[in-house]
């Protein structure tokens, strides 16, 4: 064990930097804990921030006429190092992808991106269209493939995600939100929470064993719809007339079955909310307000995340301008993910789990894990020097620049948290989760 980390971010530093921990909860369940640090701020910043400084003027195109799922090509053609953070959205070319690892591309300099896709349902475009910055992925997304990716640095030094699990998050996720996207694209989902549109994705207080079934045989049968609309299409294209006539008879058929379900649904619905009669706040959406945890954000260099307690991940910068760019779309990742969460613990009748430890104790065992752990280096994607975190609780990354001056970290736990995975397991097994 090393007594600090080996490289230098202020935040962590409480011997030299008189910090501060502000836990603001922008609605029942979720909290945010922003971390502020007394550091002057970087005089000029190291890096730009790809897709949200003007003058980083990094192209992001497929590395080819034919496109590569899992990989784009960066050129930075710029005076300044650009960064690029797991978990960015980019949209553009053949398809919408998200960012794997933190990269660093040094000025003047070529780089492979590696990705995952998060549009499934289409490969068209111009493979020379640039992309663009989209947002940050659903932090459970996120979460999830930085596991999956720190498995494969340690195993393989490669930055490879497990694409299936991400397409299936993205699928689940339109389920719960009710968005329809054609291609299956997780911009959908992203864009509805960034434009506040909650309305069928807010937490729902009151359901009963009718409308879960409902909604359950409407979900599959979707999901069927959308099956068969892929195979349809790929039998007109191989000119294979006969079978897409008997798919698309198939295919009818399920539609309509999808709309007799939608009509019964609507009224299980309707009932449910009349049976809860005057239930106040156990029928009523929970209110998400942003006032606070916008202005704590201001101060901070970053914020780590808390699902009813439990710690699930946080970024912290070197700078916390960079921090002041990202956290519009750091806060709606989380928000995302939460409402997501919420619907399945809805589903399973739970309102509130209960909180073991206070989310200020988690943040601040977080933070000595991050500063006094064992860190390894591992190999990085272009440019800079990368470290990981070592520790059976946490999982965390650091890209550092050329001065060891650590550009951004990202943590999470080292397994999927508690809630998560029983609110998983609990809504494929039908049982409820324990209060």
């Amino acid at each position: 064990m090393i007594a600090t980390a080996p490289f230098r971010l202020e935040v962590l530093n409480s011997d030299h930097n008189a910090g501060t921990l502000k836990l603001v909860a922008p609605t029942e369940g979720l909290t945010f804990a922003f971390l502020g640090s007394v550091a002057t701020s970087l005089a000029a910043a190291p890096a730009r921030l790809f897709g949200l400084d003007p003058d980083a003027e990094l192209a992001i195109e497929e590395v080819s006429l034919g496109g590569s799922v899992p990989t784009l090509r960066a050129h930075n053609r710029s005076a300044h190092d650009i960064l690029i953070i797991a978990g960015q959205v980019v949209r553009g070319g053949k398809q919408n992808r998200g960012v794997n690892s933190d990269m660093l591309v040094a000025a003047g300099q070529f780089a492979d991106v590696p990705v995952t896709c998060v549009e499934q349902g289409r490969w068209s475009g111009d493979p020379r269209s640039r992309f663009s910055h989209a947002g940050i992925e659903p932090i459970a997304v996120r979460t999830a493939k930085m596991r999956d990716v720190h498995m494969s640095r340690r195993m393989r030094n490669s930055h490879e995600a497990d694409q299936g699990r991400v397409w299936n998050a993205i699928a689940d996720m339109q389920s719960s939100f009710g968005v329809a996207s054609r291609s299956n694209d997780l911009l959908a989902s992203m864009e509805a929470v960034r434009s506040g549109n909650f309305g069928a994705a807010a937490p729902e207080l009151f359901v009963d064993d009718r409308t879960l079934e409902l909604r359950d045989r409407a979900r599959r049968t979707a999901m069927e719809i959308s099956r068969m609309s892929r195979m349809l299409a790929s039998c007109l294209g191989a000119g294979n007339l006969n079978e897409a006539a008997e798919i698309q008879h198939a295919l009818e058929i399920a539609q309509g079955r999808l709309r007799d379900l939608r009509v019964e649904l609507d009224a299980a619905e309707a009932a449910a909310r009349a049976r809860a009669g005057d239930a106040g706040a156990d029928r009523t959406p929970s209110k998400i307000d942003f006032a606070a945890a916008d202005d704590a954000a201001r101060n901070a260099s970053g914020m780590l995340v808390f699902f009813e307690g439990e710690f699930v991940a946080g970024d912290i910068f070197a700078d916390p301008r960079w921090f002041a760019k990202l956290y519009g779309d750091l806060r709606d990742s989380a928000i995302s993910s939460w409402l997501h969460l919420s619907r399945r613990l809805a589903r399973q009748g739970v309102r509130r789990v209960t909180e073991r430890i206070a989310p200020d104790v988690t943040a601040r065992a977080v933070m000595r894990s991050l500063g006094q752990g064992e860190w390894r280096e591992r190999p990085v994607v272009a440019q800079g020097r990368g470290w990981m975190l070592e520790d059976p609780a946490f999982e965390s990354s650091v890209l550092a620049g050329a001065g060891n001056e650590a550009l951004h970290l990202l943590v999470s736990t080292r397994h999927e948290p508690g809630i998560v995975r029983e609110a998983m397991d609990a809504a494929r097994q039908g049982r409820p989760l324990r209060d």
